[in-house]
């Protein structure tokens, strides 16, 4: 079942399934804490239903990418840019370690309509996450998991 509320601070429309990952204060407080730069681009890793991603739209970024393991919140995710009319600005991908090729500092995106896109990343995002994961102790493939057993998938 999904049902829409509505973010403080914009007021844009977020759609919700309460079975999945709704959005928590922790997120208003993310989405409002950083400084945005008009016209920048954002990238915001394990976005959930995407209430970051769409603060951050509302507070001037030209083009924001939420990404998730989880297909059904990259799909409540584009739900909610389309019911604000922001498909141009927020979008949702699918993205788990997998997908990332470390040798060519690129991954594999999944968006709207199973399309698939390449995304690059420089050499310090490459150094960062190759810490992060050789960090890990799991197999979870999602990309962002909890420190604690049994490493579920990040979630906000």
């Amino acid at each position: 079942m999904i049902r829409t509320d509505f973010l403080p601070s914009c007021g844009y429309a977020i759609c919700q399934d309460p079975a999945e990952f709704p959005f928590t204060t922790d997120s208003v407080f993310l989405g409002n804490f950083p400084h945005v730069v008009t016209k920048a681009r954002a990238l915001e890793l394990g976005c959930g239903t995407g209430a970051v991603s769409l603060l951050l739209a509302a507070r001037g970024a030209a083009e924001v990418t939420g990404v998730d393991i989880n297909p059904r919140m990259a799909e409540l995710l584009n739900r909610s840019a389309a019911l604000n009319g922001l498909s141009r600005t927020v979008r949702a991908e699918v993205l788990d370690i997998r997908d990332i090729n470390f040798d060519e500092r690129e991954c594999v995106v999944y968006g709207k309509g199973d399309k698939e896109r390449k995304v690059y990343f420089d050499a310090r995002t490459k150094l960062h996450l190759q810490n992060y994961i050789s960090s890990r102790n799991d197999d979870n493939p999602a990309l962002f998991v909890t420190l604690d057993a049994p490493h579920d998938r990040l979630k906000i």
